[in-house]
């Protein structure tokens, strides 16, 4: 199928770095391996309210503890959500250190009623950290993820059981850190005071 992955700005910086390069496409990999089988028509994003995007339009994602931040895409029919998971701790600027590890949950509203099936990615390696779980979205459309022992980050898969017959997905060999997911092309995001400046592009294949 048909996917997308971000490709961030210093991607043309590196002309002489062909282990760089190779580590970017196989997060451009991952990216696609997560995100295949979406329709992107009429998806919603949300996003904790640390995230502060311009022009920003989505829902607000609620946690059980502000040391997670939360970025989100749900299907128009709400049956299937990815997620991007991050200790807020674990960024560019406190890399040299570990930060401790946070546990608790975070709330999708929108969701279809009835059962998902949930995969936990690890973003560096594109590989599935435990057994898919399966977890029950409410009536009222609410759908509880729980986080545990989170250090860095983690992609979330969502898709509804009683439309996918998903099988385990393969691990892809990769290296550096995967970014799974982008808001826009050209955009200023601030993080709890923090400010950096992406210009995106795409890389497209079949």
């Amino acid at each position: 199928p048909l996917g997308v992955a971000p490709v961030e700005w210093y991607w043309y910086y590196q002309d002489d770095d062909a282990e760089w390069y190779q580590r970017k496409l196989d997060e451009a990999y991952i990216a696609r391996e997560f995100f295949e089988g979406i329709d992107y028509t009429g998806v919603v994003f949300l996003a904790t309210d640390d995230v502060n995007v311009p022009n920003y339009v989505g829902e607000a994602v609620s946690t059980s503890s502000t040391a997670l931040r939360v970025l989100a895409i749900r299907a128009a029919d709400g049956q299937e959500a990815y997620a991007w998971v991050q200790n807020r701790d674990h960024t560019w600027v406190s890399a040299d250190r570990m930060p401790e590890p946070v546990s608790g949950n975070f709330v999708l509203l929108g969701i279809s009623q009835g059962e998902f099936r949930v995969e936990r990615w690890n973003t560096m390696t594109g590989e599935v950290t435990v057994d898919p779980e399966t977890i029950v979205a409410d009536a009222e459309g609410a759908l509880i993820v729980q986080v545990r022992d989170l250090r860095r980050d983690q992609a979330i898969k969502i898709v509804t059981i009683a439309s996918t017959s998903a099988s385990e997905s393969e691990s892809i060999p990769a290296s550096g850190i995967g970014q799974v997911m982008a808001f826009s092309v050209t955009t200023l995001i601030s993080l709890a005071g923090w400010s950096h400046r992406s210009e995106l592009g795409l890389v497209l294949w079949q």
